[in-house]
């Protein structure tokens, strides 16, 4: 548990709660910092918001000020997006695509340390944000995740994720994300046989269970534990590649 982490969430769901008031249905923190796995230094702090209508221009304006008035006191990453309730209640809803009403992005150490994104915008890793945070989500505000966001179809996680997958075995080797590809191959694989969103360490130890040889995923490890390791292009290629042959061989 890092104390200084939860002291940035409990200031940014402050400022969030000021600029929102009444129109913020819920704000859940999740991801490494609920489950566990929090790295300093490596993990975002990762947030959601809930609201009953798209934000307006003097709203996004004053959230992001919260962010700039935050930013000085942070050393670390974040990430922070709000949804409606109708997208939280229907992220599966045939046909549809999750649209976002907006986010900001915070890199502290980035040249660019703010981003922010004004919606509505289509963001489809927000079915699988919807669906971990309904899983592990802790309220903030307002009440438990699974009375505010619908459930999230199995099959819809494992697509986005596949997309993903499939994407970067498509594109050149990006050593700036080696440890993205192979932690999210992990999860991806992870999730398809069990139906379990789990943290990175734990969906790499889970592979390499099964397939002690791909040895890309003991490096990851390796790295992400702050000792020395050796992520090649070519075991990132073989590791998406055995994760999508996998996910093929389990569709109807």
């Amino acid at each position: 548990m890092s104390d200084a982490a939860w002291a940035v969430v409990d200031r940014l769901s402050t400022s969030i709660r000021e600029v929102l008031g009444d129109d913020l249905a819920a704000l859940y923190v999740h991801g490494s910092l609920v489950t566990g796995g929090f790295i300093e230094g490596k993990s975002d702090l990762d947030l959601l918001g809930v609201v009953g209508h798209d934000l307006d221009g003097q709203q996004a304006d004053r959230l992001l000020g919260g962010f700039e008035s935050n930013l000085v006191t942070m050393a670390h990453d974040a990430d922070f997006r709000i949804v409606t309730t109708a997208v939280a209640l229907a992220p599966s809803a045939p046909g549809s695509t999750p649209t976002m009403a907006y986010e900001v992005q915070v890199r502290p150490t980035s040249d660019e340390p703010l981003r922010a994104i004004r919606g509505p915008a289509v963001e489809p890793d927000l079915v699988v944000e919807l669906s971990q945070v309904r899983t592990w989500g802790r309220a903030l505000v307002g009440p438990e995740p699974s009375e505010v966001i619908g459930a999230v179809a199995d099959e819809q996680v494992v697509a986005v994720g596949d997309g993903h997958l499939a994407r970067w075995l498509a594109i050149p080797f990006d050593p700036q994300v080696d440890e993205l590809m192979v932690f999210t191959a992990c999860r991806v694989w992870r999730f398809a046989e069990t139906g379990e969103h789990v943290p990175k360490a734990d969906a790499a130890s889970w592979v390499l269970a099964r397939r002690p040889d791909l040895d890309v995923v003991t490096q990851a490890l390796a790295r992400r534990r702050g000792d020395d390791g050796v992520i090649t292009a070519e075991g990132v290629k073989e590791l998406l590649t055995t994760v999508r042959q996998n996910l093929a061989g389990r569709a109807p």
